[in-house]
């Protein structure tokens, strides 16, 4: 597509401008200063050790690696965020955060307009490929989000500084790609292709100077480095990690029971690549390819090192959206850039209408997602203000530890969780009528607890379906309340999320838990019962269904045994 007139330039900035404008407003929403899963360890009880070391300690803390990784840029951040506030604050790193994934964009649009036959053309498909829904997970998720979109956004930095001619800009592009190693690890791939990139450029001073300093810091890197990795021998089921590395290439398309699809997209990335190696559409911008390079390299190192198993933490995490939106990113601006090369001078001219879909339905997708993560948050801070506990941990036994550590922050003055009243988690009722739902057949196993708090009523547990979970995805947990004497629901309700972390390696049942908090002034005066029920999306080709246990097949599924599936009151 290539604008004729102002009107379409002026279209699609304001495009790339609205998907950017949409995105953060998404991050305002659901961003609010409350930690979760690593972000305890990671974060507050670095800064809390950070403190009370001495220098030397101060440093080891800095280099400090766990699992393959050292994450210098997160504790810069950590440090930067307390020399400014004196606080720890999970919402400056998530906007810290944005700011990366801005960053990102910019520099993905530097190096491709200056050969961009329409630069809004090119800004549109970047911003719109990289602020969309694949990316909320990672950014709304304070330590995950400064680790891998900042380490992202540091080895693009480098790339472009170290093949920048101006020799004050590689100088500088030194200093960020020892930054960009030391945080997350996976920095040290772009080495390769850098060196490539400079032996082709005739920069032989700066490829050996780059080369000594880099290959240094590189192997400094893995003294005392431990690894939980269970990838096996390289060798070891090829096949498999190969269709993980596409897998990884095209994660923004992972539909957990229709992998095939971000392989299919992974391999259509690899296949230009090579395909514009052929054609030596890699001497128009080498920074373009190095990124690509150094982002296959990723994917591939991280199938192998990996369980050699179709998916799961080789494609699906959540983490690693970053890396498929850089891969439809910069494959986007090598075909848009090279329309003769690829023979799609015509095909281009749709690309801004996928990117525009693509945003719309993973925002669409996702959103509920992020919803979910803030709920998980605030639940989390509920359970700790009224109970001390509950912070809703990925390892439930490091639970005590790490709840000694918020109680030390909170009595530093470093931190103090936010504290939401009854009032605010306030669940209201929804008039049942008019709802159609198709009753499900297999059954549920759950556990309903009820107590009364002040005017409130508070419903609390967690159900999930027995059916295999490699078949469905559980959306959503209903709250019903059915009059006495009635057989159908008056008044419905969607609870706040809970995760259940006791469970949290079977996603069927850790993504269960859930907590209703209603006003008695809303119930039934004649008296009522409760009953749960499930939304659930199956495998692909068959319609979504509502499961309620007040049907009498499931009933008969459940069982006694089964849980309290149905609670009167």
């Amino acid at each position: 597509m290539k604008p004729h007139t102002n009107i379409a330039r002026l279209s699609l900035w304001a495009l790339a401008a609205l998907a950017a404008a949409a995105y953060l407003l998404i991050i305002a929403r659901f961003g609010v200063n409350i930690p979760m899963d690593d972000d305890y360890h990671a974060l507050q009880n670095f800064l809390l050790n950070f403190l009370k070391a001495d220098g030397a300690e101060k440093l080891r803390l800095m280099l400090e690696a766990g699992n393959m990784h050292r994450l210098v840029l997160m504790r810069l951040v950590v440090l930067g965020v307390y020399a400014v506030s004196g606080q720890l604050n999970y919402s400056a790193y998530i906007w810290l955060t944005s700011l990366f994934l801005l960053a990102i964009a910019l520099l993905l649009y530097r190096e491709g307009a200056g050969r961009s036959e329409s630069k809004s053309l090119l800004a549109a498909i970047i911003f719109l490929l990289l602020f969309n829904g694949q990316n909320l997970g990672n950014n709304l998720w304070a330590m995950s989000g400064v680790a891998n979109i900042g380490s992202v956004m540091l080895t693009l930095l480098s790339i472009t500084l170290i093949l920048s001619e101006r020799r004050a800009a590689f100088v500088a592009g030194i200093a960020v790609s020892l930054l960009t190693i030391y945080s997350n690890g996976n920095g040290m791939l772009m080495i390769p292709p850098l060196l490539v990139c400079l032996w082709m450029m005739k920069r032989r001073r700066e490829l050996i100077a780059f080369g000594l300093i880099s290959v240094t810091a590189a192997a400094l890197y893995f003294i005392k480095l431990e690894s939980s990795r269970v990838g096996g021998s390289l060798t070891d089921h090829p096949g498999v990690k190969l269709l993980n590395t596409f897998a990884f290439a095209g994660c923004n398309l992972w539909i957990p029971s229709a992998g095939y699809i971000a392989v299919a997209a992974g391999a259509a990335c690899a296949a230009i690549y090579l395909w514009g190696i052929y054609r030596g559409v890699y001497k128009t911008n080498l920074c373009v390819y190095a990124c690509l390079t150094t982002l296959f390299l990723t994917a591939a190192a991280t199938a192998a090192g990996n369980a050699p198993v179709f998916g799961g933490e080789s494609a699906a995490p959540w983490r690693y959206r970053i890396y498929g939106s850089m891969f439809l990113a910069l494959t986007a601006i090598l075909v848009t850039n090279n329309p003769k090369a690829f023979g799609t001078t015509k095909l281009r001219r749709i690309f801004p209408a996928l990117a525009l879909a693509f945003c719309i339905l993973s925002t669409l997708y996702c959103y509920r997602k992020a919803e979910r993560r803030y709920e998980q948050k605030v639940v989390s801070s509920y359970r700790w203000r009224t109970a001390g506990q509950g912070l809703g941990l990925r390892y439930p036994h490091l639970e005590a530890h790490l709840a000694a550590g918020l109680s030390e922050a909170e009595r530093r003055g470093l931190y103090r969780m936010p504290h939401y009243p009854l009032s605010f988690l306030h669940t209201p009722l929804r008039d049942y009528a008019g709802r159609n739902f198709i009753p499900f057949n297999h059954g549920i196993t759950a556990r309903l607890e009820t107590r009364r708090e002040d005017r409130y009523l508070v419903v609390e547990g967690w159900a999930y379906l027995n059916e295999p979970a490699a078949l469905m995805e559980q959306e959503d947990i209903y709250i019903y309340i059915i009059g006495v004497g009635g057989d159908e629901p008056r008044l419905v309700c969607r609870p706040w999320f809970e995760r259940r972390f006791d469970v949290i390696d079977d996603t069927a049942k850790a993504d269960c838990g859930f907590l209703a908090v209603i006003d008695s002034a809303e119930l039934p005066s004649e008296g009522y019962r409760i009953e749960i029920g499930l939304r659930s999306r199956l495998k692909p080709g068959k319609p979504v269904k509502i499961f309620r246990p007040g049907d009498n097949a499931s009933k008969r599924d459940c069982g006694e045994n089964s849980g309290a599936n149905v609670v009167r009151i």
